[in-house]
């Protein structure tokens, strides 16, 4: 992952869908490190939707992501994956590989869910802040070309799993469900990597229009699952 992905997604879908507040927000074609973004926790037994800074502070070390592969041997992310997770609203992301820029999308699916960890501090004015990363996990074979890790994926029904209290054999057997998932993904234009250009021409793919973009995304729309057999390899 190339520390870039989209959340795009209209703030009254989203409370439709979850059926809770959500903070108002600005598109984030480019959210990056650093930003505020909207994510899911589960605080006083309900879910509850922030806005949290990408990037936890961690040992006086900043920390954008975590891998799942070690994340139970070290502290204190073995203690926030049992107690702290979040889920991230995107709707693709963003890797680079071999000089070329690609964006990476579930099928048929405008809004995904990336699992990770969160803090919550308090300033001396009460007021709350939020910090969180994302979650590495190994590719999925499908796109094994282009990247060797990948955020924890989770379709539009599983957010709910990810953040309610869960055994963690649990959680990092949902972990490790990435690669059952069906993908979407195009070489975009290196512009994409520009910082503070934040507008959705820079998504489509490279060397189409915006309206033959539009064009193809119809075309997957009407498209059976079982018809996609190039992404089953990444399935067990």
């Amino acid at each position: 992952m190339n520390d870039i992905y989209t959340i795009a997604t209209k703030v009254d879908f989203l409370e439709a869908m979850l059926e809770i507040d959500v903070p108002n927000f600005e598109p984030y074609y480019q959210a990056r490190p650093g930003m505020y973004l909207p994510i899911l926790i589960r605080e006083n037994n309900r879910a509850k939707m922030v806005m949290a800074k990408w990037g936890m502070t961690v040992k006086s070390a900043p920390t954008k992501y975590v891998k799942m592969d070690r994340i139970l041997k070290q502290k204190p992310y073995n203690q926030l994956i049992r107690s702290n997770r979040c889920s991230i609203p995107a709707n693709c992301f963003i890797t680079k590989s071999k000089n070329k820029v690609w964006l990476v999308k579930l099928i048929k699916q405008r809004l995904f869910w990336m699992g990770g960890i969160y803090q919550k501090t308090i300033s001396k004015q009460g007021k709350e802040r939020y910090q969180f990363a994302i979650l590495l996990t190994d590719q999925a074979d499908v796109l094994s070309s282009i990247c060797d890790k990948m955020p924890v994926l989770m379709g539009m029904d599983r957010h709910q799993s990810w953040i309610a209290p869960k055994d963690i054999a649990g959680i990092m057997n949902m972990a490790d469900k990435s690669s059952k998932q069906w993908f979407d993904f195009f070489e975009v234009d290196k512009k994409i990597l520009t910082p503070n250009l934040n507008q959705k021409e820079i998504l489509i793919p490279l060397g189409t229009s915006y309206q033959q973009y539009q064009q193809r995304k119809k075309k997957f729309e009407k498209i059976k699952i079982d018809e996609l057999r190039a992404n089953s390899r990444g399935r067990k």
